[in-house]
């Protein structure tokens, strides 16, 4: 079975027009038709489908839905994720290997969403992230793991609880968490 009929299938599932996912310009099949790329964004999804079948994956956009719950196994199987954008939906919390397989990672929006709290461990493997945007959340804290982001050189935590502060490079991102976690 080929990736767009796998595509179709899942978002058949959750009652989701196709052609219009397809027809989105983030959603790429290359030539063997490897799914890399896919926006399942503003489509009022509660649940996100079984992304397990798109090994290749490497860019999701799932912002704007209805997504109050992500389960630890959501990208379990794509270990390839260099994009992972949830912002705009009503998440309040986060399991904490839920990017545990995520080595590539470098860029992760979580923005206006109302996580509080993000779990110690949740960027034990995120090491090559270097865009973290948290703002809009109401954080009380950040977690300790988020000293692993050796490469992060862009932190947004506008109206993030206690935190108001966007920092554009390695150093004032550096700078800000010794004295924020201290």
């Amino acid at each position: 079975m080929d990736d767009k009929k796998l595509l179709t299938d899942s978002l058949n599932e959750f009652g989701v027009d196709v052609q219009v996912v397809l027809d989105r310009p983030n959603t790429n099949f290359d030539g063997a038709g490897t799914l890399y790329s896919l926006d399942i964004s503003g489509l009022g999804l509660t649940q996100i489908p079984d992304l397990s079948i798109f090994p290749a994956l490497s860019v999701i956009e799932l912002g704007f839905n209805d997504l109050t719950k992500i389960e630890e196994e959501t990208f379990k199987r794509n270990n390839r994720m260099m994009k992972i954008s949830l912002v705009g939906n009503k998440l309040k919390t986060l399991p904490s290997d839920l990017f545990a397989r995520q080595t590539a990672l470098q860029q992760l929006a979580l923005s206006r969403n109302q996580i509080e709290i993000l779990p110690e461990q949740i960027f034990k493997r995120t090491v090559n992230l270097h865009t973290l945007l948290l703002n809009g959340n109401p954080l009380q804290s950040l977690p300790s793991s988020i000293f692993r982001l050796r490469n992060l050189r862009y932190l947004n935590l506008a109206d993030a609880g206690r935190y108001s502060v966007t920092l554009h490079s390695l150093n004032e991102v550096q700078e800000f968490l010794t004295n924020a976690i201290n």
